[in-house]
């Protein structure tokens, strides 16, 4: 196995900790200081407002697919905060 380089060893060993203890691909955009939301439509680039008004694109995609934007809505909303609960994209 090729050694990594100290910046991807680095992004390995964050990508580990935000799928554990955070938000998984979404933990990045949260830790951003100055934005305020974030939009998402779909599997595409998120668009970031941040808390000056200016509205940027993200640099990379939290998803792949709807599919995976649906199944990760669901887990954060069932298991992240005080109690479980479900989520369905249809309520």
């Amino acid at each position: 196995m090729p050694q990594l380089s100290p910046q991807a060893e680095t992004a390995l060993i964050q990508a580990v900790e935000n799928a554990i203890w955070g938000l998984g691909p979404w933990q990045e955009l949260l830790d951003i200081p100055n934005v305020q939301d974030i939009y998402l439509a779909g599997a595409r680039l998120p668009m970031l407002r941040m808390r000056d008004g200016r509205i940027e694109q993200a640099r990379q995609r939290i998803v792949d697919s709807d599919e995976e934007l649906t199944q990760q809505i669901q887990h954060i909303a069932a298991y992240h905060g005080s109690s479980e609960r479900a989520f369905s994209p249809s309520q």
